[in-house]
């Protein structure tokens, strides 16, 4: 029997793919803007709002949504319109709602559980919902980056930056319940940090994408061989990848340099 042979198994993996299409064309751009910590603040407040929802017997999707996207209105505020330096307000925002969130869950019935769902998630038991949505998502990155590919990106207006931010936080809240605080992050970043390493920007959308859904996929599968928690197996997954990719380059500029 192999992976694919298990419906939930399918469904994990399209959920891999799905997550690619969605979040790494989103990473490429905020390693461009140079807004990391944008990620690990819209995340921990998505996180927050499911722990809240599930405390509180809400719908949790529902609710990290709502809080992440008052957290994306507030963070798109430009820097030059407050005398706070964005990456400490990014930093303490990140740090209260991580903690913010390690309290709501540990009054829950099944505190460590939760708070562990909350990091990691549970790729297994994706719904069809859920996939639904990340389909609906990927279709609108897919088009928002068919439209900002044609503007100077040295002239994005401040609305343009509240739509990007806007889209960021929503598709980082549906990803938050299915794929957890730390495979979401991986997802945005890994890819583009991989990019740059490689220096391929102009084909920057289809490699992350590309690798994204490979190291998702091929981490899922050795999480099945290997009978391993499937969140911490792709997160691994993507971390095996980049060594490679800086082993590579590395290399390469050895080379280089001895034929020089």
């Amino acid at each position: 029997m192999t992976m694919l042979d298990l419906p939930f198994m399918r469904q994990a993996a399209l959920a891999c793919v799905l997550l690619a299409f969605v979040l790494a064309p989103l990473g490429t751009e905020v390693i461009r803007r140079r807004i990391v910590f944008v990620d690990l603040a819209l995340a921990q407040i998505a996180a927050l709002g499911a722990a809240i929802g599930t405390a509180v017997d809400w719908d949790p999707i529902a609710t990290s949504v709502v809080f992440t996207l008052i957290g994306a209105g507030l963070l798109s505020v430009p820097a030059t319109s407050t005398r706070l330096p964005q990456e400490a307000v990014m930093g303490m925002v990140y740090a209260v709602a991580s903690a913010a969130a390690v309290l709501v869950v540990a009054k829950t019935p099944h505190g460590d559980a939760d708070f562990l769902h909350l990091l990691f998630g549970n790729i297994l038991a994706v719904t069809d919902r859920q996939l639904a949505v990340l389909a609906g998502l990927a279709v609108g990155v897919a088009v928002w980056r068919a439209v900002t590919r044609r503007l100077d990106p040295s002239a994005i207006s401040p609305a343009a930056a509240f739509v990007f931010y806007l889209l960021l936080g929503g598709s980082i809240a549906a990803a938050i319940r299915s794929a957890g605080v730390l495979m979401v992050f991986t997802y945005l970043v890994a890819p583009a940090l991989a990019i740059r390493i490689l220096g391929v920007e102009r084909v920057a959308g289809a490699v992350a994408v590309a690798t994204a859904a490979a190291c998702g996929v091929l981490g899922l599968w050795g999480s099945y061989q290997w009978d391993l928690p499937s969140g911490s197996a792709i997160v691994a997954a993507f971390g095996l990848w980049l060594a490679l990719v800086a082993g590579m380059a590395s290399f390469m500029r050895r080379s280089a340099g001895s034929l020089g």
